[in-house]
C-alpha cells in the first residue's frame, strides 16, 4: 500500500465524515494490558462488533503503537456524540469489553479531525504493523468512502506503470502473471525514460518533452 495514497484517503475520508458538521468526537481506547499488534487488532473488531456498532457507533479507526510501551491506542473519529458513561457501561456488560481499559473522548472541531492522520506516518514505519490495516471506515457508508486503491499519487514512473499496465490490458494471462516478465517490462521503460528516450510514447507517459 502506498503511504501517500493512504494517507489521502485517509484525509478524504476524515473530511467527508466531518461534512457539515461544527464537531466531531474523537474517542481513544486502550487494552489493559500489552499484546501482539494483531491480536489486538482482533481484539478491537470483536469490541466494535458486539458492543459498540450495535450502540450506533460509526466513523474511521486508526491504531497507534503507544512509544511507552503501553500497548496498542485504538483512535477512533464519530460526528456523532455518546455519552462516555453509556458506552463504558455497553462495554462492562459484554465480555469482550473487560479486557480494555481507559477510554476517553474528545470533542474536537471537524477541521482538527486530520490530527491522526499524523499516527499513519509514524505507524508506516513501524514493523509492528505489516499485514494490518492500520486505519479503516467502520460502519461508514461506502458510498461514501475514498478506497486507498482508488487514489492515484501522480508521477513520472506512476504514468509510465499505469501506461505500461493498459498496454498489457490486452496480453494472454500467461503474460500479466509472470511477475518477472513485468518486472523486466518497467525496468526498461524507467531505462527508457531515464536516458532521455525521446519517443512519442514516452513522451505521452511523461507529459512533457524531454
Amino acid at each position: 500500500m502506498s503511504s501517500r495514497a493512504s494517507l489521502a484517503a485517509l484525509r478524504i475520508n476524515l473530511s467527508t465524515l466531518g461534512e457539515n458538521q461544527r464537531y466531531v468526537y474523537m474517542w481513544t481506547f486502550t487494552l489493559r494490558g500489552v499484546v501482539a499488534v494483531r491480536l489486538a487488532s482482533k481484539m478491537w473488531n470483536l469490541l466494535f462488533t458486539k458492543v459498540l456498532r450495535p450502540i450506533g457507533f460509526f466513523g474511521v479507526r486508526v491504531y497507534e503503537l503507544h512509544p511507552g510501551g503501553h500497548g496498542l491506542h485504538v483512535h477512533f473519529v464519530t460526528p456523532t456524540r455518546f455519552p462516555v458513561q453509556v458506552v463504558r457501561a455497553a462495554m462492562k456488560a459484554g465480555l469482550v469489553g473487560r479486557f480494555w481499559g481507559r477510554v476517553h473522548v474528545r470533542r474536537r472541531r471537524s477541521s482538527a479531525a486530520h490530527y491522526v492522520t499524523k499516527y499513519v506516518s509514524k505507524a508506516a514505519r513501524c514493523g509492528a504493523f505489516k499485514g494490518v490495516r492500520i486505519w479503516a471506515c467502520h460502519a461508514f457508508d461506502k458510498a461514501q468512502q475514498s478506497l486507498v486503491c482508488n487514489i492515484v499519487c501522480d508521477s513520472m514512473l506512476g504514468r509510465i506503470v499505469r501506461f505500461i499496465r493498459g498496454q498489457l490490458a490486452g496480453c494472454d494471462s500467461s503474460f500479466i502473471h509472470d511477475r518477472k516478465r513485468q518486472f523486466e517490462a518497467y525496468r526498461l521503460a524507467w531505462w527508457h525514460y531515464a536516458l532521455g528516450d525521446a519517443s512519442e510514447i514516452f513522451r505521452e507517459v511523461a507529459g512533457y518533452p524531454f
